[in-house]
């Protein structure tokens, strides 16, 4: 008798783990005129990832700069000496530096001047040493962020260099 029992048994496991088996969904039994709420959820899974992409432009002018020397040079002749009644400055072709942010993250820029070998009487001046570009808004390209930089000299010039000649330089940064 153990013996059936045991057999019994096993086919009933086996019937058990063979046998097609129907899932239910939670329910309710409703009646006329009732309703039931149902949960509906959701989860967001996203992969997405947005890399940093920079695009700067950087635009200037032909940066050329003219030392001028008006008025003039009289002769004293009582002491051999000239008598100098002139004026000197310099005028520019072309003295800025925009640089616009393209990007899609913010962009430091510092501007710096520096002299070139041998014009050590030459200085320098930036409008703007620095400033933060704001990362450009979507679908709007003509208002991007700029900044524009303007140049001047102040020094003196030999009278010998009548070539336009490298007296300094320019450096843009990003960040």
């Amino acid at each position: 008798m153990k013996t059936m029992t045991k057999l019994l048994g096993m086919v009933l496991v086996l019937l058990l783990t063979v046998a097609p088996m129907t899932a239910f969904a939670a329910s309710d039994t409703l009646g006329a005129d009732e309703s039931h709420d149902i949960d509906v959820v959701a989860k967001s899974d996203s992969t997405t990832t947005i890399p940093d992409v920079y695009s700067i432009d950087v635009v200037w002018g032909a940066m050329q700069f003219t030392y001028s020397t008006s008025g003039t040079r009289e002769w004293d002749p009582a002491t051999h000496q000239y008598v100098d009644r002139v004026a000197n400055g310099w005028s520019a072709n072309g003295n800025t530096v925009t640089v616009t942010n393209h990007s899609n993250k913010a962009v430091e820029v510092t501007f710096s001047y520096g002299k070139a070998v041998g014009f050590t009487g030459i200085n320098g001046t930036l409008s703007v040493t620095s400033d933060t570009l704001e990362a450009g808004t979507v679908g709007d390209v003509e208002g991007a962020d700029k900044v524009v930089t303007t140049l001047t000299l102040t020094g003196t010039l030999s009278d010998d260099v009548t070539e336009y000649t490298k007296v300094g330089t320019i450096t843009v940064s990003l960040r």
